[in-house]
């Protein structure tokens, strides 16, 4: 199985192309311009939860290794302010689309699962 730690940056780089085509296709279909807006707001809220979680994950990790019986959280709350966050901006600006940036938060969320089965094949190998 591949360590969270290259999961999360192939997940990053893929992320950062798809928001590299997105800004292109901003510039290229105005018409368009408050989608590519909500999925761009969207798939940066959903990159950074991606990161954080991947954080958490690397901190528990370390606290089950150590034997500690200290609390530990995943941060569920903080994660889910941060969507919060994303779709109160979109719903307060009409040039956002708000399902737009839904679909940005769960695009990024959703490559977790090829890139860790491209990565877990490529690692049998």
């Amino acid at each position: 199985m591949a360590n969270i730690a290259s999961i999360v940056n192939v997940v990053f780089r893929v992320t950062i192309i798809l928001l590299a085509l997105a800004f292109m296709a901003l510039a290229l279909y105005p018409e368009y311009k408050q989608h590519w807006l909500g999925f761009i707001i969207g798939s940066s809220a959903g990159l950074l939860n991606v990161r954080f979680l991947a954080r958490k994950v690397t901190q528990l990790t370390e606290l089950v290794v150590a034997q500690t019986s200290k609390k530990f959280s995943m941060g569920f709350a903080t994660r889910m302010c941060v969507v919060l966050l994303v779709a109160l901006f979109a719903f307060k600006f009409e040039q956002i689309s708000l399902w737009s940036a839904i679909v940005g938060i769960f695009v990024v969320q959703l490559l977790m699962i090829p890139v860790s089965i491209v990565l877990s094949f490529r690692q049998e190998k």
